[in-house]
């Protein structure tokens, strides 16, 4: 269409505003007359679909072409019709049917029907217009189209009865006659179908292309007085939108523009007007992205291209450098000042994130000074016209970039207006960028002056970015009223602009005066005027917020997260609707719009402290749903918290107590075990997982927390192979038969009656479920999960056969055995499943789970050669303790540290476990044809060097790998014990507040009892003494974790510590002939010495080990009793003086590693024991021999020469003769 820019000016100068407007008294809704319509097409879609029955429609020759229709798009027929059949109208029994509709006829087509029902339809013949039965009548009007026009024809037509209809041209009623031929009543029916563009009896009255159709509705019953002018005006109704913006509503509405109010439109066709896609004198930023195309247009053939604007934006502005937007600058227009305008225009967003268009006015500098903001300055030397550069005596007066400085004096005489380009405050210069300087000769002392912009007018920005298709926007607004600015007489320059970071279409400018609307909300008047929104700030959430309601507690005490669900403001909802006011009457009131303004929250108040029903304030101290604190003791704190909305509403408080399991631990040294109870939580159900860590350990670790009493269940994943695997039928415990193939017999070994126990090795604690692999993976949590979503199980078992049949988990069962491994619920991988074996990459991914580390093949050759292995294997049939506690006593006592227990052949598969080893394989033997493969070395992880790649059973928390399955189906009793015991050790989770752990046992041994004598007795016993033990306890630390089934709390309690000692059975005793025995569990004697009966008297051993009350035995203290010695004899006389008696000798035998067993006399006589006397009279030399207990001899002698029994002799010799003098008498003694 050509713009019309001569009817344009002429309007624009002579009208002031719109004109008062006759205002029909109708209150019907667009709802109601929607209640009523059987066909609705608005053809805006570009397809034929009546919004009733959503049902779309071909046209005859499918030639049809959508175009700007009366509202949006219309349709050209171009000599096709619509066939809507009578089924889909449903109108054959009504008395009365109206049919609405907008039509544009070019003058050209002077015979045609734009719709029939059968023969009964409107006629248009050599410019008569009216009802017709197909009898060459018309019962209507005389030259009552006018050619170019959209028009809106409104037909009521009576059944059997011509002469009762109306017809009713743009809202007004024709004066109806007979023009042509009679009618013929009986035709005048509803039973056919309806025909749009023609009838169906010939295609002679088919609408040719210059005519086009919109807003086709067919209605049930007759028009009401007024309803004529809602009808005309129901597609003017305008098109409301609400939406919130920042804490009230917004209401925005797009209304088409009349024809009688249109001044001015464009579609940018080849001889339409275009606007100037470059920026005024900045012709050197280019087009801005801008272009005419006709890759993409809402009707004809072109509309406006704008790419990226971001890149190629050429409105840019002095010092402002960015480029965001692009401008299309159309002509300068003049209004009056004040008057209502609006612009419709069409848009279309292509992949932007935002799109935003403009409209405005550009006006010119205003004819006034405003000096406020300008301190005094003026010349101090003259300027020359044409000069940039002025001398000032005030240089701070300007500002860099600030435009509107002026040496003008006279306010309504406009001259040069300048832009600061620099300003030398040293030199007090300023320099201007004005292309030209200044206009006149400046004298020196002349003061400069400050002019305002003025815009002509403004209309509000749309963004289409979040738009399908084409959008329609109307918007409104005034042209500017200054004193200073009139733009009626300078005008304003007209122009558009867009911001885009992708394309968007621009088509269909439509420019004119605005039409007044009626706002409502809730009923209630709440705007009348001409914009094309408006703010309702009265229209605000009046609310108050959801309550605070999940709150999720994660941590502990110490360190304590709280985070919860942001609540829902609830808001208020508003309900909106619109009316036009146009001059030729008011429109239907819109379909209601509704709009909750919400006005989010804000933040929230909490308070955390022992009271429970504690009220915080309504300041807000929390803008996050999460928060980080510590609790100051192990005592019951409360949360209160509410939310806080925008607009001050607040929430009802949520009070909820902070529930952290408080944690006591206490020994039962009787029972060997650890008693933990704690506090368990009211608010929501929940579980708990025990974590426990021995002393030395660095890692706490999730333990059995099951009832002892309580089952077990157990989902068995097993591979089939149907021609492998055959069929086994047993008996379980309760009486029930049951068959499974050889990969699945787990069931069997837990449930079925043995030897051992009537209840199978299971005990009756143990229920298996089995499933097989393949259809676990289909859908896994059907297998695994109840209806509600809770878990079916407490273990997973995945297993077993040898390659577990290179069947691997899908990726979704993978997923969800990592959410029932992360639920805290256990999973034991059977043999070849935790590895890189043929390449199973779902189950490897468990890996971290269970601390094992798996290795690939060389050249992925999954073959038992070591040419193909990079971790070596170890297998074996025998498997040994390396590790004691609950899984190796409950519910099977299987052994000590140390204990062999056979089972099937297997061996590890390129894995490591860094987790802890419980078993691991001894007497390495290989089952394979490459008998490297099998045998080692034993190797740890070569970057960490932790691990081991020697383990039959490794555990890790709640998971753990056992090698059962290379046997295909096999176990022996041993090994089955053990997979009933991993199986009871890898069901954690309780509902309980109290557990006897029995893993937390006493597995330290007592001190070593070192021997420090033992004597041989006679009786061939010895008597041997040691150092008493001191039995050694186990500590413990332990906390609870306690998980919410609700919320998914997870709080972790205070660690609780207890020792359990069991205390000191006795000494176990073993005396033999071998260096290292290790003596039993059984022990002999509570004392810390013994006698023992001697397996020989010369060299034997004594073993003794301190055995406490769990079993546990200390380090062996070995004796070795050997008699290497000859025992040592000393012989004592009674006395050593002369005598004439007999002497006794006392003789004693010692013997330093035995006992003296007889001592020889020299009279030849036997004396038991180490000491003995022997009496002798005479002087001689007497042996004595000493024999002990080895048989050793000494020989020993003593040599007396003390003995005397002969009296001594006396010789005296004197004179013979008495004399009275001095003799000499000699006595000399003798004795033998």
């Amino acid at each position: 269409m050509k713009s019309l820019i001569p009817m344009f000016t002429a309007i624009a100068l002579t009208t002031g505003a719109v004109g008062d407007v006759s205002i029909a008294n109708v209150n019907k809704t667009e709802s109601y007359y929607n209640e009523r319509k059987v066909v609705d097409i608005d053809f805006d879609k570009e397809r034929i679909e009546n919004k009733i029955n959503k049902k779309t429609y071909d046209s005859s020759n499918q030639n049809e072409v959508y175009v700007p229709g009366s509202k949006n798009k219309g349709i050209q027929l171009n000599s096709g019709k619509v066939t809507i059949p009578s089924s889909d109208l449903k109108i054959d029994k009504e008395e009365t049917i109206t049919v609405s509709l907008w039509m544009k006829w070019d003058g050209n087509d002077n015979d045609f029907i734009p719709f029939a029902f059968g023969e009964y339809t409107l006629w248009f013949h050599n410019g008569n217009f009216g009802f017709n039965t197909g009898e060459n009548d018309i019962y209507g009007m005389g030259k009552g189209l006018k050619a170019g026009q959209m028009t809106h024809v409104l037909a009521e037509f009576h059944k059997n009865d011509v002469m009762k209809n109306k017809l009713f041209i743009n809202g007004k009623k024709q004066e109806l006659s007979q023009l042509e031929g009679s009618p013929d009543n009986k035709k005048a029916t509803f039973d056919d179908s309806l025909q749009i563009g023609g009838w169906k009896y010939d295609n002679y009255h088919d609408m040719d292309e210059g005519i086009i159709l919109d807003e086709f509705n067919v209605l049930k019953d007759s028009i009401q007085d007024g309803e004529e002018k809602d009808l005309y005006l129901l597609s003017k109704v305008p098109e409301l939108n609400v939406y919130q913006n920042e804490l009230y509503a917004k209401s925005e509405w797009a209304i088409d523009i009349l024809d009688s109010d249109l001044l001015y439109q464009t579609d940018f066709e080849t001889n339409d007007f275009i606007p100037n896609f470059k920026w005024g004198y900045d012709e050197f930023y280019g087009d801005g992205g801008q272009s005419i195309t006709t890759e993409d247009k809402f009707s004809g053939k072109q509309s406006i291209r704008t790419e990226d604007t971001f890149k190629n934006g050429n409105w840019i502005q002095w010092p402002n450098r960015n480029r965001e937007r692009s401008i299309n600058v159309w002509e300068r227009f003049k209004f009056k000042n004040g008057i209502p305008l609006s612009v419709t225009y069409y848009a279309k967003n292509n992949g932007g994130t935002k799109s935003l268009i403009m409209a405005n006015g550009d006006g010119g500098w205003a004819e006034s000074f405003y000096d406020h903001d300008l301190p005094p300055v003026k010349l101090t030397k003259s300027m020359k016209r044409g000069a940039k550069v002025a001398h000032i005596d005030n240089p701070d007066a300007f500002k860099v970039g600030k435009h509107g400085y002026t040496l003008d004096q006279v306010e309504l005489k406009i001259g040069a207006v300048m832009q600061v380009e620099s300003v030398d405050t040293e030199n007090k210069t300023v320099t201007f960028r004005n292309s030209d300087g200044v206009d006149r000769d400046v004298e020196e002392g002349t003061p400069f002056h400050f002019r305002q912009w003025r815009g002509a007018w403004s209309f509000p920005a749309r963004n289409v970015a979040n738009e399908e298709g084409w959008k329609k926007v109307s918007v409104n607004t005034y042209v500017t009223d200054y004193k200073d600015y009139d733009v009626s007489k300078r005008g304003g320059s007209y122009y558009m602009a867009s911001s885009t970071d992708k394309v968007v279409y621009l088509d269909n400018v439509k420019f004119g005066y605005a039409t007044e609307v009626e706002l409502y909300r809730d009923g209630k008047k709440v705007y009348k005027g001409l914009m094309s929104d408006f703010a309702d700030r009265e229209a605000i959430d009046k609310g108050k917020p959801d309550m605070v309601r999940k709150i999720t507690f994660n941590g502990n005490k110490d360190d304590l997260s709280i985070s919860f669900e942001k609540p829902k403001d609830v808001g208020t909802k508003y309900t909106y609707s619109i009316r036009g006011l146009s001059k030729n009457g008011e429109t239907p009131v819109s379909k209601n719009k509704e709009v909750e303004i919400t006005a989010g929250i804000k933040g929230y108040s909490y308070l955390i402290d022992k009271n429970p029903t504690t009220i915080p304030s309504n300041k807000v101290n929390l803008t996050t749903e999460s928060l980080k604190t510590s609790l100051k003791d192990q005592e019951q704190y409360y949360l209160h918290v509410k939310s806080i909305d925008n607009q001050g509403n607040t929430s009802d408080t949520k009070h909820i107590p902070i529930e952290i399991p408080t944690l006591e631990a206490k020994a039962n040294h009787k029972d060997n075990l650890i008693e933990l109870k704690w506090s368990g939580g009211k608010t929501e159900p929940y579980t708990y997982k025990v974590f426990k860590k021995k002393e030395g350990e660095k890692q706490f670790q999730s333990v059995s927390a099951t009832d002892y009493k309580k089952k077990v269940k157990v989902l068995n994943l097993y591979p089939y192979t149907a021609s492998l695997m055959k069929d086994i039928t047993f008996q379980n415990w309760k009486g029930e038969n049951i068959t499974l193939p050889q990969s699945a017999l787990l069931k069997q070994w837990m449930e079925e009656p043995n030897i051992e126990d009537a209840k199978g090795y299971g005990k009756g604690l143990i229920e298996v479920d089995a499933v097989e692999l393949n259809q676990f993976n289909k859908n896994p949590n059907e297998y695994l999960k109840s209806p509600d979503g809770s878990w079916r199980y407490d273990v997973v078992y995945a297993g077993a056969w040898d390659t577990n049949r290179q069947q691997d988990l899908s990726i979704q069962g993978e997923q969800v055995i990592e959410d029932f491994i992360n639920s805290g619920r256990g999973f034991l991988a059977g043999h070849d499943t935790i590895t890189q074996y043929h390449n199973l990459k779902n189950f490897v991914k468990l890996s971290d789970f269970l601390r094992i580390k798996t290795y690939p093949f060389n050249g992925n050759v999954y073959e038992a050669r070591a040419s193909a292995i990079q971790m070596p294997w170890i297998g074996s049939q025998n498997i040994e303790v390396k590790k004691k506690g609950l899984l190796t006593n409950f519910p099977w006592a299987i052994g000590d540290i140390g204990s062999k227990l056979s089972v099937p052949i297997s061996h590890t598969n390129s894995q490591v476990s860094l987790g802890d080893v419980w078993m691991n394989y001894s007497d390495w033997k290989s089952p394979f044809v490459d008998k490297e493969v099998g045998v080692g070395p034993e190797v740890s992880d070569s970057e960490t060097g932790l691990g081991t790649n020697n383990f039959y059973l490794t555990t890790w928390s709640n998971t753990a790998m056992i090698q059962t399955g290379h046997s295909n189906g096999k176990a022996t009793p041993d090994e089955q014990k053990v997979l009933a015991n991993t199986l009871f050790y890898l069901a954690q989770l309780t509902s309980d507040t109290k557990l006897a752990d029995r893993s937390g046992q006493d597995v330290d041994a007592p001190t070593k009892p070192n021997i420090n004598k033992a004597v041989l007795n006679e009786n061939g016993t010895v008597d041997v003494s040691y150092n008493e033990s001191v039995d050694k306890g186990t500590s413990y630390e332990y906390y609870v974790e306690s998980k919410g089934s609700d919320t998914q709390s997870v709080v972790k309690s205070n660690i609780a510590k207890a020792e359990v000692k069991t205390g000191l059975k006795g000494y176990s005793i073993a005396i033999d002939e071998n260096p290292d025995t290790i003596p039993d569990e059984k022990t002999e004697t509570i004392t810390a010495s013994y006698q023992l009966t001697v397996p020989n008297t010369k060299d034997f051993y004594i073993h003794v080990a301190s055995v406490d009350n769990a079993g546990n035995i200390s380090e062996v203290s070995h004796y070795h009793y050997q008699d290497k010695f000859s025992p040592e004899l000393t012989i004592t006389a009674s006395t050593k003086d002369w005598t004439n008696k007999a002497i006794t000798l006392h003789v004693v035998a010692t013997d330093k590693d035995s006992r003296v067993k007889k001592i020889g006399l020299p009279n030849g006589q036997w004396i038991n024991g180490s000491k003995a006397e022997f009496i002798v009279n005479e002087n001689g030399i007497y042996y004595f021999k000493a024999v002990d207990e080895g048989g050793n001899e000494t020989i020993q002698y003593i040599i007396l020469s003390n003995i005397d029994k002969k009296n001594p002799t006396v010789q005296i010799n004197a004179p013979d003769n008495w004399v009275n003098t001095d003799v000499k008498v000699e006595i000399i003694g003798n004795d033998e």
